[in-house]
């Protein structure tokens, strides 16, 4: 496993305090984090630069979080994406009938409030 020093985050989020919450931490255990306050800034950061992995909020204003996720997976399959949500799983946030991307199926995602240590670890890998 790479030292925290080598892994680069993306973070994608509207809502600013969430955003600073999550860079100060990540910062603070060595990360190098870009911070992105929507989805079309996070795909525009993502094609100018590659992200070990990426933490996306589910629930944006503009492109939505799925969107993002799977534009994100098109221009760097190779990036490993953690998914946040306030909600409790996948299939909660889409619309009935409509089918789960399959990148979200192997995404991590965590239901905000989340316990502190399965924070910091998943963070980890």
């Amino acid at each position: 496993m790479n030292d925290s020093n080598d892994i680069r985050v993306l973070l994608v989020d509207d809502e600013e305090t969430m955003l600073e919450f999550l860079s100060k931490r990540l910062l603070r255990d060595g990360f190098t984090v870009k911070a992105a306050f929507s989805g079309e800034e996070a795909v525009q950061a993502a094609a100018a630069k590659a992200y070990d992995v990426s933490v996306v909020d589910v629930n944006m204003a503009g492109m939505d979080g799925i969107e993002t996720l799977g534009m994100l997976k098109d221009i760097r399959p190779e990036m490993q994406c953690i998914v946040l949500t306030g909600l409790h799983t996948p299939e909660d946030f889409l619309p009935e009938g409509e089918k789960t991307p399959a990148a979200c199926y192997s995404s991590p995602w965590i239901s905000s409030p989340w316990p502190r240590p399965y924070a910091k670890y998943t963070t980890r890998g």
